[in-house]
């Protein structure tokens, strides 16, 4: 195990990968443990925080709901020399399971924010049974979107419109461009109960699915 005095002594790296099929059960801090331990196995040269405790330096953009593909995923992580993206990608993939897949990696400046707190947008594909009675453009001209949602302070109303940047319609898919990350964030399923509601589709949840295609962040990293 290697520990480090300061985040200028280090690399880190931003490692891209897919959560499908079986995967999508896989719950976030489940996730977290898989990739330390896949780290360890593939024998990367990892950085450790210090203290009575230490800990790899590694953490995921954005947790995926349970259910959910992803096919743009990020992680990050820090390691204590400089390696070649293909070596981690290819060490890493035989220490995935079936369903989670590395697809790339690229060392980026290590000053600034993680990835996590870096995400802003999100792309997402919604799947319905039947979007028929769906008019798009009725949908977007609306002046508001209202919605409650419910946290630990209680029940609010909001406009989910404002946090909408683009919705385009595939038969029974739609794929929505919205905020993401710890600033505002979206929950895709509330836009699918938004949209269910003004089609009176009466579907329940589960026959709903969804993938997240690919986060996007914000790229400044002297913030």
């Amino acid at each position: 195990m290697q520990t480090v005095d300061s985040k200028l002594n280090y690399h880190r790296y931003r490692i891209y990968f897919t959560k499908k099929d079986r995967a999508r059960f896989v719950g976030h801090l489940d996730l977290q443990d898989l990739f330390a331990k896949a780290l360890k196995r593939a024998k990367l040269p990892i950085a450790y925080s210090q203290g009575f405790n230490p800990h790899q330096l590694m953490s995921i953009a954005l947790p995926l709901s349970m259910g959910m593909t992803g096919l743009g995923e990020i992680f990050e992580v820090f390691l204590t020399k400089a390696t070649n993206p293909e070596q981690i990608v290819e060490s890493l993939n035989p220490q995935m399971p079936l369903g989670i897949l590395i697809t790339s990696a690229k060392e980026v400046p290590n000053t600034g924010k993680a990835a996590a707190g870096r995400v802003i947008k999100a792309i997402y594909r919604i799947t319905f049974p039947n979007l028929d009675k769906l008019d798009l453009n009725l949908l977007m001209s609306l002046p508001e979107m209202q919605m409650e949602t419910k946290g630990k302070k209680g029940t609010k109303t909001v406009d989910i419109k404002a946090d909408i940047f683009s919705i385009e319609r595939e038969g029974n898919t739609i794929t929505a461009t919205i905020s993401a990350g710890s600033g505002k964030n979206l929950k895709p399923q509330l836009l699918a109960e938004f949209i269910n509601r003004q089609i009176d589709g009466g579907f329940a949840p589960h026959k709903i699915s969804y993938e997240r295609r690919l986060l996007i962040l914000e790229e400044n990293f002297n913030k």
